[in-house]
């Protein structure tokens, strides 16, 4: 029964009744409206659209991706071996959400070429239709693709989403590769500047190559016999080489003897080459031997061998970069020494060796003027070696001379050991040190006139006709403890530093540090070695220790301290 129909006993005003309903439909009609424009303009209100123009939105949207990619500066103690980390398929494209927010960042986001220039293909992702519109949204810039291994001649469609990516080749800065490619596929490399390869397979491993690449890196180099020759002809091809990252994971059958008779590789722009090897090091002693690189100012070199021919090749190497670089330099510069600094660190495990020589150089007075950089590193490791105390002595006895902040950390040396290995350093400013037993003895003050006498003869037990004075210059002696420290050690030590006072070699700052809270220096200790250095005090704490180094030494050596002894590591 309609409403408007009469009923018995019932009055009302049909027209009333019509202006009511006509009204509620405005209203209705009305937050209809406002409901339709809310939901067009959810972020109307948003300050980051009110504020922020279209490029700039544009700039933080192409961020998102950039952490997938690594773009850290050189570490020679870092392992990366990849230009991504390992990550599943949907969280490498973590990033396109923001292209769901709202209609305004979808809208920014698709124009935003930078955005889509990154592209990991994997077994099964993206599909080819994505693959192919990522391309597109990515316009003319220049991109960054990642091939993982096992997409490459399989299946069809695996076939058909490389050639997609292969047809913009013109564009690729970037390519890592982790498979195998069809040579029939590729096309010239045109603007390739960085890549990264993992596969075994070299038989394609040259049409990859473009001299426009400048950072390559290497990765699982297999050392077969023939691949010594191969690996050199490969880096001819890469004039302007400036990054240059070598490791294998295998023995290495192969010597290098077919290399023996072609010319040098020469690399004259590279600036930083890393080697690394897990097993083997013959190949690299061979590829390094056959490398002519006169600008390299960082190299980092990581291997083991058992043979002591490989290690001398290897220590041959640096010392020639040393020398070149002139590292035994002397020449004060406006009334200052070259500030290098050196880490030497050996220590046994078992039957595993490790030795670690570091070498860097601070920034040098810019009035300087010199053709070569003002900022060098050098890393230099070899584990398990047989000739332990032969090679540790030729290692550190490289050029040196320079160095102003020494770590030495061996456990136990002998005296002879001590200063066959670091006597030489006469420019030590800041010298970090282990409490061994002859410590005390280490550090006598011989001058010119006793460097003859027997006494000094006798300390030493060396047949050298002349002694130098043990570091002459050093101001801050830092010395890690340990809490079975006894008297008679401490007094030996506060009679050899009040010896080198007495000859004008006096200490500034004299440092005791522990790790062991149930250990702890008595105030009569502190006042006692006060006596030979004005600074003394006892540090539990290693971020105390940093504190000072960051006075004293490179920031490089602080850092290297950190990463590979204790200084940084949590309080116990």
């Amino acid at each position: 029964m309609s409403v408007f129909q009469r009923q018995p006993g019932v009055l009302f005003d049909r027209q009333a009744v019509e202006d009511a309903i006509a009204n509620e439909l405005e209203i209705i009609a009305l937050h209809r409206t406002r409901l339709q424009r809310l939901k067009e303009h959810l972020n109307t209100f948003s300050p980051i659209n009110d504020r922020l123009p279209p490029e700039i939105l544009s700039y933080i949207f192409s961020l998102l991706k950039s952490p997938h990619f690594a773009t850290a500066p050189y570490d020679p103690l870092a392992r990366r071996t990849s230009i991504i980390p390992v990550v599943y398929d949907g969280e490498f494209y973590d990033w396109r959400l923001c292209t769901f927010i709202c209609r305004h960042w979808r809208q920014i986001s698709l124009q935003c070429s930078p955005m889509w220039s990154d592209i990991l293909v994997t077994h099964n992702y993206p599909s080819l239709y994505m693959l192919k519109l990522m391309l597109q949204r990515s316009g003319q810039h220049p991109l960054r693709i990642v091939v993982e291994r096992g997409v490459v001649g399989h299946w069809p469609q695996e076939q058909t989403r490389l050639e997609a990516v292969l047809e913009c080749l013109g564009r690729i800065e970037v390519l890592e590769f982790r498979g195998e490619l069809e040579q029939s596929a590729l096309l010239h490399l045109a603007h390739l500047q960085t890549l990264t390869y993992h596969s075994p397979d070299r038989s394609s491993f040259h049409i990859l190559l473009s001299p426009t690449i400048t950072s390559l890196w290497l990765l699982n180099w297999e050392g077969t016999i023939g691949h010594t020759k191969c690996l050199l002809d490969a880096l001819r091809r890469v004039p302007h080489l400036r990054d240059l990252t070598l490791t294998s994971r295998w023995n290495s059958d192969d010597d290098g003897g077919e290399s023996s008779n072609i010319p040098p590789v020469q690399l004259s722009q590279l600036e930083n080459l890393r080697v690394e090897c897990d097993s083997d090091c013959r190949l690299w002693a061979t590829v390094l031997n056959n490398l002519e690189f006169p600008t390299t100012t960082r190299v980092s070199f990581k291997g083991a061998t058992d043979e002591d021919f490989h290690v001398e090749k290897i220590i041959a190497v640096f010392q020639r970069l040393l020398n070149r670089i002139g590292y035994d330099s002397r020449h004060a510069v406006g009334g200052r020494v070259w500030p290098f600094s050196a880490i030497l660190r050996a220590r046994r495990n078992f039957s595993r060796t490790t030795i670690i020589h570091k070498l860097w150089g601070a920034d040098i007075d810019q009035s300087y003027t010199s053709p070569d950089p003002p900022l060098y590193t050098l890393h230099l490791q070899i584990p398990e070696i047989r000739t332990y105390y032969k090679h540790l002595t030729s290692c550190f006895k490289m050029p040196s001379l320079g160095v102003r902040s020494l770590f030495y950390n061996r456990q136990h040396p002998s005296i002879k050991d001590w200063h066959n290995s670091i006597g030489h350093m006469v420019h030590v400013e800041t010298l970090i040190v282990d409490s061994f037993p002859y410590l005390p003895r280490c550090l006598p003050a011989i001058t010119s006139d006793q460097s003859t006498s027997s006494s000094a003869t006798s300390i030493l037990s060396s047949s050298d006709s002349e002694i130098p004075e043990f570091f002459p210059r050093l101001k801050t002696l830092i010395i890690l403890t340990s809490r079975n420290i006894v008297a008679s050690w401490l007094n030996r030590l506060q009679s050899s530093l009040f010896s080198r006072m007495q000859n004008g070699m006096g200490l500034e700052r004299l440092i005791f540090v522990t790790h062991d809270k149930r250990f702890a220096w008595p105030a009569e200790t502190r006042e006692t070695f006060r006596q030979v250095a004005p600074m003394v005090d006892a540090y539990e704490k290693p971020s105390q220790v940093a504190e000072v180094l960051r006075g004293l030494c490179p920031v490089t050596f602080i850092e290297a301290v950190q990463e590979e002894i204790w200084i940084g590591q949590p309080s116990q």
